[in-house]
């Protein structure tokens, strides 16, 4: 490995604390730890999957266009196995596309991730898929449906209604013998079901594993939140509008040091003990940049064909593809952040603190979101319609970010 690639490899997971139930995070510490095992299995599913997501078209790799009835669907065999958890959550973490209608009967075009397991040994399957090593508060909020395998009848099946573009369906059998798992191929799905079955998964188990992250691309994610007044100043109505962003694209592009880009980074963690909520949840942010970084190329890929080529001749052509569907990349962003949020441990107000939010004005509201964002509880976990309502101002960030990758993968092609 060159020198200019191990200075980027960063050793992210392994700082990564369980947190304290909600109700006992103030000035709370995270004193418990993740098991070693439970580390290196998230960066064996992120190995794989993100293999997946580069060349396997079942996962969406050649991208899917917004206009596309298409969706990725992963079938994996859980015998008890925990890496088959691991892959589900890395799979929620990446499958997110344009053609995800967050406003249509349905709610069309999801990533649907089904389990298939002995419901004679996993009693209580979604209790454990809600551990925070694996989907964490995903299924408090994700759609859900446990059927039963050996008929096929639905057992169980709640928030159908989700704003969330990933779905779970748990199928249960009686024994580890699952037979051939059929969905229902319907809606104009294009692409294969992609199996993972206890071979495949002893496979993956074996091969060599690289406990580190390349932070190259999530370093410039993070300077999107510090371009500063040309964006902070935008005012919050009509964010899909393209135009507005050229002074803020320009000083992202051109006027931002890597030196800059370097200590904001570091910045992200800086002063605070490894055990604290603080630090944690700015732990969490940081990987977040990571996890956007993760999508960029699908997301290209969707809107724009040929753009790794076009990225080198014309890049004005691929910033011109972007622009032209501006808001259903944002919304998409939006739809991935939510559930990278609620894999990594936060959590949608509750009715009350949504109350009290609106009884608070002004800057008094802005203290009030900060304290429980600080907590884990934040504003913006919410369909990207009630965003528009909630927090307007904030769907300037994604839309820039949209804008902003362009330059972000030309910059680590080397172009």
């Amino acid at each position: 490995m060159q020198n200019s690639q191990k200075y980027n490899m960063e050793q992210l997971f392994q700082d990564m604390r369980p947190l304290p139930a909600y109700k006992e995070r103030d000035d709370a510490t995270c004193k418990e730890i993740f098991d070693k095992n439970v580390i290196e299995g998230w960066y064996r599913a992120r190995d794989f999957v993100n293999h997946l997501l580069k060349h396997d078209k079942n996962m969406g790799a050649s991208g899917i266009k917004p206009s596309s009835s298409d969706h990725v669907h992963i079938i994996i065999h859980y015998k008890g196995n925990p890496l088959a958890l691991y892959i589900a959550r890395q799979v929620a973490l990446v499958a997110h596309f344009p053609n995800f209608k967050e406003n249509s009967v349905g709610k069309k075009n999801r990533t649907i991730i089904t389990l298939l397991y002995n419901r004679n040994r996993q009693i209580a399957i979604l209790q454990e898929l809600k551990k925070q090593e694996y989907l964490c508060t995903l299924p408090d909020v994700c759609k859900y449906v446990i059927k039963d395998g050996n008929t096929g009848k639905i057992v169980k099946e709640d928030h159908t209604s989700s704003y969330i573009d990933v779905e779970l369906e748990l199928v249960a059998f009686d024994n580890n013998d699952f037979p051939d798992y059929s969905p229902n191929q319907n809606n104009g799905n294009k692409l294969k079901s992609i199996v993972i079955d206890e071979e495949k998964l002893q496979k993956i188990g074996n091969n060599p594993c690289v406990q580190e992250i390349d932070v190259c691309n999530a370093r410039r994610v993070n300077m999107v939140y510090n371009v500063g007044a040309d964006i902070d100043n935008l005012p919050p109505d009509d964010p899909n509008t393209a135009d507005r962003y050229s002074k803020a694209l320009l000083y992202f592009c051109y006027q931002q040091t890597h030196k800059d880009t370097l200590r904001k980074w570091e910045e992200l963690c800086n002063g605070y003990n490894k055990n604290t909520l603080s630090y944690q949840i700015k732990l969490r942010n940081k990987l977040s940049n990571v996890l956007c970084a993760d999508c960029f190329t699908t997301r290209l890929k969707s809107v724009c064909k040929n753009f790794e080529e076009l990225l080198e001749k014309n890049e004005k052509k691929v910033l011109g593809e972007v622009q032209k569907n501006l808001q259903v990349l944002a919304q998409c962003e939006h739809a991935r952040w939510n559930v990278e949020k609620l894999i990594l441990g936060f959590s949608p107000l509750s009715l009350e603190e949504r109350w009290e939010d609106a009884q608070n004005f002004g800057s008094t509201r802005k203290v009030f979101r900060k304290n429980l964002k600080d907590k884990g509880h934040h504003i913006d976990l919410c369909s990207y319609q009630d965003l528009h309502r909630i927090d307007p101002a904030n769907m300037k960030y994604d839309c820039f970010l949209m804008l902003a990758m362009v330059r972000i993968l030309k910059e680590a092609n080397g172009i």
